[in-house]
C-alpha cells in the first residue's frame, strides 16, 4: 500500500446550539473533503523532523468512508451525536527524520466516543500498525498505542480536544514506552486537531500541538506542532 495518513472526514467543530454535524463524522454518499496539515516534531530534541497529516476522502454511504488520495478505509458503527464505534485499517503517520528518512505506519484502528449533550464528547481510541521506510529497506517496527481524549465545543466557530496517548514497542527488547500530551489522538487514522476554528462554513483552520516524554528516538522531552485547514462541502449542513 501506498503510504497514507487518514481514514476519517473530522474536524470536532460541533456548535453548542446544533449539536455534532456532519464534519464530525463520516461523509455522506458521494461527499468529498479535504484536510491538509504539516508542521514539524521532535523539537527541542536531538532530532527535530518534518510531520505530515493528508486526508483526501469520499463518502460510500453514511456507514463507509475511502481515502481515495492513498488508501485508507474506515466502518462507523452505532449512532452519530450518541455512541459511535469507527473500525479502520489502511496508512497513516507520514513523518521524516534523519535518520530514518520518510516513513509511514500501516494497521488497524478501533476508537469509540460518546457525546455528552451537544457540546462534550469523550473519545477512547487504539491503534496497532508497523512503521514502514519509504524507499528504504528495512524490517517494519511494531507499534501499539492506546489514547482517550475529551472534545469541547467552546463557541459556534471553535472547538478543543485534548488527549491522553500511551505508545509502547512490545516486540522491542527494552519494550519501549512512551507518553504523549495535546492532539495525540487520532479519531480513525487522522490526527484530532487542539484547536479548531470554524473560519468559514465549510472551512477550518486546525491547530496541532503535543508534547512527549520520552522521546522514542531521543529518550527526552520533545514537542510537536502543525497547522492545517479542513474543508468539507457546505451544503451538507
Amino acid at each position: 500500500m501506498m503510504p497514507g495518513i487518514g481514514l476519517v472526514w473530522l474536524a470536532l467543530l460541533a456548535a453548542p446550539e446544533q449539536g455534532p454535524s456532519v464534519e464530525d463524522g463520516m461523509l455522506p454518499a458521494g461527499a468529498v473533503g479535504l484536510s491538509a496539515a504539516a508542521g514539524a516534531r521532535g523539537l527541542g530534541g536531538a532530532r527535530p523532523g518534518a510531520d505530515l497529516d493528508l486526508t483526501l476522502a469520499i463518502g460510500i454511504n453514511d456507514r463507509l468512508q475511502i481515502n481515495v488520495l492513498l488508501p485508507a478505509l474506515v466502518l462507523r458503527l452505532g449512532t452519530p451525536g450518541a455512541t459511535e464505534i469507527l473500525i479502520g485499517a489502511g496508512d497513516w503517520g507520514l513523518t521524516y527524520q534523519d535518520p530514518p528518512g520518510l516513513s509511514y505506519k500501516q494497521g488497524a484502528a478501533l476508537g469509540v466516543r460518546t457525546w455528552y449533550g451537544r457540546a462534550l464528547a469523550l473519545a477512547l481510541t487504539s491503534d496497532a500498525g508497523g512503521t514502514i521506510g519509504v524507499l528504504v529497506a528495512s524490517s517494519p517496527t511494531f507499534e501499539f498505542s492506546g489514547a482517550a481524549g475529551v472534545t469541547w465545543a467552546a463557541t459556534d466557530a471553535v472547538s478543543v480536544h485534548v488527549a491522553l496517548q500511551v505508545n509502547r514497542l512490545p516486540y522491542e527488547p527494552s519494550g519501549n514506552l512512551w507518553i504523549s500530551l495535546g492532539s495525540a489522538q487520532r479519531w480513525g487514522f487522522r490526527r484530532v486537531p487542539l484547536i479548531a476554528w470554524r473560519a468559514r462554513p465549510n472551512l477550518s483552520v486546525d491547530l496541532y500541538a503535543a508534547a512527549t516524554w520520552p522521546d522514542p528516538l531521543t529518550g527526552s522531552l520533545t514537542a510537536q506542532a502543525m497547522v492545517g485547514v479542513t474543508f468539507w462541502p457546505a451544503d451538507l449542513k
